[in-house]
């Protein structure tokens, strides 16, 4: 069980594995699959880092990762996965008939505030980026807001 241990602090005190982690981590985590993205990233701070240096760093890595998720997402939206998402979501979450047309609605109705918020709503986090993408928000924009 030692060699284990040691082996695991050997790769938490390589800073570029535990960076590439943190952004892996993010970035899964911004896809909507069930993934402890914010937790691994807190208690990555807490164990391994010593200075505010390195914490600056893990929350560049992992603010890297959850950009680069969203910034997928949005290009699967500019490729038509916009609609074919929310048509899902409403069916899975067994919503009433008007659900897309609401979540469409409000989408426009917000803009790029819908984002901002989405970040902080799970089911809204997760289909924000693709309904930008289908062209409510420009690219700029969504650069901006996320």
């Amino acid at each position: 069980m030692a060699t284990g241990s040691a082996g695991l602090d050997a790769l938490l005190h390589d800073a570029s594995l535990v960076y590439l982690g943190l952004f892996l981590a993010a970035l899964i985590d911004a896809t909507g699959f069930p993934f402890p993205g914010r937790a691994l990233l807190v208690a990555a701070g807490a164990a391994t880092a010593e200075d505010w240096g390195q914490v600056a760093l893990m929350t560049a890595a992992g603010a890297l990762g959850a950009v680069v998720g969203d910034h997928l997402w949005y290009a699967a939206g500019r490729l038509g996965a916009g609609d074919r998402l929310t048509k899902l979501y409403c069916r899975l979450s067994l919503a009433s008939g008007r659900c897309e047309a609401r979540a469409r609605s409000r989408f426009d109705r917000f803009g790029p505030l819908a984002i901002v918020i989405g970040r902080f709503v799970a089911g809204v986090r997760l289909f924000a980026a693709p309904m930008a993408g289908r062209g409510a928000i420009s690219s700029r924009a969504f650069s901006f807001s996320s």
